[in-house]
């Protein structure tokens, strides 16, 4: 026998399921969707990402719509979380409230009339549950305590779920901390080595700047010594000059 397939995959990696596999808020409103007369169930369409990182998940539930009433309101939701069955069961209790909202007469003797609704100063669940003894005598004790028990089993692994989310996103939190410290940390390093760095070369250019200096004096010193050597060999010409024409007058005497 050929195993069930919980889960369709598309080639983008897209996930569509009806979410009726295991026990969860999908099974939860399916039930109450079909006791109303709906004949299809909700569809989870779900895709996984990451975002900078972070893992996340784009789910859409979509309820076709009642054969015999459509113009009953759509029920279709949108959902952005962190993980696919947590989005998808995030998404199955909000469908679920919204139906409760709408359609108060067909949930107002079931189980799922004693559920909270998302305005608690709703007049409609407020009237509930003032007659409590009412809506007790109207349904099955059986049905309606398995019900509850269903429902908190959800709401357990639906906290569980977010839990894991939370945890899984605090340690990715915790771990690009310790990232961002360690850059710090070697920034900082590097600033240190950048500073002794300018440190030598601001040395290196005062050494320069000395370097210059003495070039400039010892050119002026240079240029210095050879007017002087200029001048002594004028003053040797002017000898040179004197002892020739003291020489020629010495022979001219002879």
């Amino acid at each position: 026998m050929a195993a069930p397939v919980f889960f369709e995959i598309g080639a983008d990696g897209s996930v569509r399921t009806d979410g009726l596999h295991w026990e969860g808020f999908p099974l939860i409103l399916w039930d109450a969707l079909r006791s109303s007369g709906y004949t299809a169930s909700p569809l989870y369409e779900g895709l996984e990402f990451e975002e900078q990182g972070v893992p996340c998940c784009r789910v859409r539930v979509t309820v076709p719509p009642h054969p015999d009433h459509p113009e009953w309101p759509e029920l279709t939701t949108k959902m952005l979380s962190f993980r696919l069955l947590e989005a998808i069961e995030t998404a199955a209790l909000r469908v679920l409230n919204a139906f409760c909202d709408h359609h108060p007469l067909e949930v107002f003797l079931t189980p799922l009339g004693l559920l909270p609704t998302v305005d608690p100063e709703d007049p409609a669940w407020r009237d509930r549950m003032g007659h409590m003894a009412a809506l007790l005598t109207a349904t099955t004790p059986l049905d309606t305590v398995q019900r509850l028990a269903q429902c908190m089993r959800a709401l357990y692994n639906l906290q569980a779920l977010r839990h894991a989310s939370v945890t899984n996103l605090s340690q990715q939190l915790s771990d690009v901390h310790g990232t961002l410290r360690e850059r710090h940390t070697h920034l900082h390093i590097l600033s240190l080595a950048y500073l002794e760095q300018d440190g030598h070369l601001a040395q290196a250019h005062q050494r320069i700047a000395g370097l210059e200096a003495r070039v400039v004096q010892l050119e002026i010193e240079h240029g210095n010594r050879l007017q002087t050597i200029f001048e002594l060999q004028d003053q040797r010409d002017g000898l040179q000059g004197l002892i020739a024409d003291l020489e020629a007058e010495r022979m001219a005497h002879l």
